[in-house]
């Protein structure tokens, strides 16, 4: 995760209604994805915004290369698997509960999730805060609204300023 997107979470976290979730990328390749999604799916039948990040580990980020070559995989494909848990632990998150939207941070994550949820496209209906898409998925099993970020140097996100 980056240092902006840390920050931002940081500025979410303080809300009394926002439960941060973290996860450590090295579950993607050992872990249940059945775990993580009944957390987040916990959180979200209490009631609370569930904001779901990698855990922010320096050494973790730095030592990506050692990483790929201990699995034998290219920067891409560590990169890759890692998105399609993370969709698979999205997919059976919304499965157990029913969150009102989704909010899908980097682009990568949100093709992911989306043909993990089964959607064929994207259909933009507008922004919010004149910088984050929003739409519905075409097809597929989630058809609540979906917003999307990539990108972005606003210090707090713009739906916390609104």
């Amino acid at each position: 995760m980056s240092e902006m997107a840390q920050r931002q979470v940081a500025a979410l976290q303080v809300h009394s209604r926002v439960r941060v979730i973290e996860i450590d990328v090295e579950q993607a390749f050992s872990g249940s994805p059945k775990e993580e999604a009944s957390r987040i799916a916990g959180a979200l039948r209490e009631g609370q915004h569930c904001v779901v990040t990698t855990r922010p580990n320096h050494a973790v980020r730095h030592g990506i290369e050692a990483r790929c070559r201990e699995r034998g995989l290219s920067r891409a494909a560590y990169g890759e698997h890692i998105c399609a848990w993370l969709a698979d632990v999205t997919a059976q998150a919304v499965a157990q509960s029913s969150p009102g939207a989704l909010y899908l941070s980097g682009g990568d994550v949100a093709i992911a999730v989306a043909h993990a949820l089964g959607a064929t496209g994207f259909q933009i209906r507008g922004r919010v805060a004149e910088c984050v898409p929003y739409g519905h998925f075409l097809g597929g099993r989630w058809s609540r609204p979906v917003m999307t970020k990539a990108g972005g140097s606003a210090p707090t996100p713009r739906c916390y300023m609104l």
